[in-house]
């Protein structure tokens, strides 16, 4: 079975614009906590491992997207 954070990871993929952890938490059927820590959790992953996507935060809403030092590439 898929991770907290996997499922998180997906959702925001298809997503293609930003959520609440609220709103991942009503759709996975998990706490709104579990599911903030999950965020705060993969944002740190895509930092620490230079991938081409991050993970943003605009306020309480999150988005993933391409990492900033991949703009010249896109």
């Amino acid at each position: 079975m898929a991770s907290l954070a996997s499922k998180i990871e997906s959702l925001l993929f298809v997503a293609g614009k930003p959520m609440t952890a609220k709103k991942i938490a009503d759709l996975l059927d998990a706490k709104e906590t579990e599911v903030e820590a999950a965020l705060k959790e993969l944002q740190v992953q895509y930092r620490d491992s230079c991938s081409g996507m991050q993970l943003f935060s605009t306020g309480r809403q999150w988005q993933i997207g391409t990492a900033p030092e991949s703009a010249k590439v896109v």
